[in-house]
């Protein structure tokens, strides 16, 4: 595209999915209004939206035209439930549009936790908010920042209003796969909404536990070598900070960096800056049946076998794998969820695998995954 126009602005925004034909259309229709070209391109599976538009800045005008229309553009995005960045972050660009998203409470926050390690605004000075500029004193912009050191927070500033009004509601949206729902539901209730739609959430550590509790407990669950932490399949939360307003922190929609690092700093705090009320879950598909796969054998024997299994492509099917020890031994444990029609192929792959590395296979079908309360954690390097 570099080679098509002398110039041309990228935008980074988040939809739900079935608001994609919607914004598209928006974003030709802005363009031909304009006179502008534009070019789209997108991750249609997560809602992330790439229009590309085309200009050239040695024009008179041709620079505010494309603001202008990523203005409205940003305006309807959130409007549909989506958000301002799925990648790049909040640049010179989308300062502007920040209050879309954050209300003075959440703002506040934002400001507080860079203040405590960079007082003087000296990184990244003119980015995410507008006003944080260089300031070599600590003047009146920063006296009215709430302080993150858990201390009651300021009285808001928004009335007596305790909870802001882009407050999550309880819902779930079977096309992108979301739900949002109490933070202290258990797994049943869970399922009970999440079944008829052919979706699951599999990072529980406790089918007896609520969500709140396994959160405080680990960062992370069984399956996470999978699915991720879960900060990554807890994409939003209603949270009540310690004077009792409730704000909206995260998003609905599964890919996000507006915000995402106030939102993951609060998710694992524990109950030190407030509280959670309610959780945004990132579902998953259930394609059918789930089974789970033992793999017996000595120390040395399984210990042997695990490289193989871990190096191999076929990990992308498994939720998880387990080594199990007791009194009787040691195995390999494997969470498998996939169409009926595919368990055969799993065993007979898991069979040629086990027989060649003197290991005893069995396999027990259509039951639910083991929840022992131990996480996988995940190591990036």
């Amino acid at each position: 595209m570099g080679q098509l126009s002398a110039d041309f602005v990228v935008q980074d925004a988040v939809i739900p999915k079935r608001a994609l034909a919607e914004l598209l259309q928006l974003v030709y229709d802005e363009a031909d209004a304009a006179g502008v070209r534009a070019v789209n391109v997108f991750h249609a599976g997560d809602g992330n939206l790439h229009p590309n538009f085309l200009f050239d800045s040695r024009k008179p005008g041709e620079l505010e035209k494309v603001e202008h229309i990523g203005k409205r553009l940003m305006q309807r995005v959130v409007d549909v439930g989506g958000t301002l960045s799925g990648e790049h972050g909040i640049g010179n660009d989308k300062t502007a549009y920040m209050p879309l998203v954050f209300g003075p409470e959440t703002t506040r926050i934002q400001l507080a936790i860079p203040a405590v390690f960079n007082p003087r605004h000296q990184l990244n000075p003119l980015k995410v908010f507008a006003d944080r500029r260089f300031d070599s004193t600590t003047g009146s912009k920063q006296s009215g920042i709430a302080q993150a050191n858990g201390k009651p927070m300021p009285a808001t500033m928004n009335g007596n209003s305790p909870r802001d009004p882009r407050c999550f509601t309880p819902f779930l949206d079977s096309i992108d796969g979301v739900l949002c729902l109490s933070a202290d539901a258990t797994a049943a209730e869970i399922d009970a909404l999440a079944i008829p739609h052919q979706l699951r959430y599999p990072l529980l550590l406790d089918r007896t536990a609520t969500l709140r509790e396994q959160v405080e407990a680990s960062g992370f669950a069984p399956a996470s070598s999978r699915f991720g932490p879960y900060c990554d399949n807890i994409v939003g939360m209603n949270w009540q900070l310690p004077n009792g307003h409730v704000v909206r922190m995260g998003e609905r929609v599964v890919k996000t960096t507006t915000g995402y690092d106030v939102f993951r700093f609060l998710l694992s705090s524990g109950r030190r800056f407030g509280k959670p009320l309610d959780y945004v879950l990132r579902l998953r598909p259930d394609c059918g049946i789930t089974s789970v796969h033992h793999l017996d054998g000595t120390w040395d024997e399984v210990s042997t076998a695990i490289p193989g299994l871990l190096q191999n492509c076929w990990m992308h099917w498994f939720d998880s794998i387990d080594l199990v020890t007791d009194a009787d031994g040691c195995r390999l444990r494997i969470v498998v969820n996939c169409p009926p029609d595919e368990c055969s192929l799993v065993e007979a792959r898991l069979r040629e695998f086990s027989a060649a590395r003197s290991l005893t296979l069995t396999t027990e079908r259509d039951v639910p995954s083991p929840t022992d309360g131990c996480p996988d954690f995940v190591f990036k390097t």
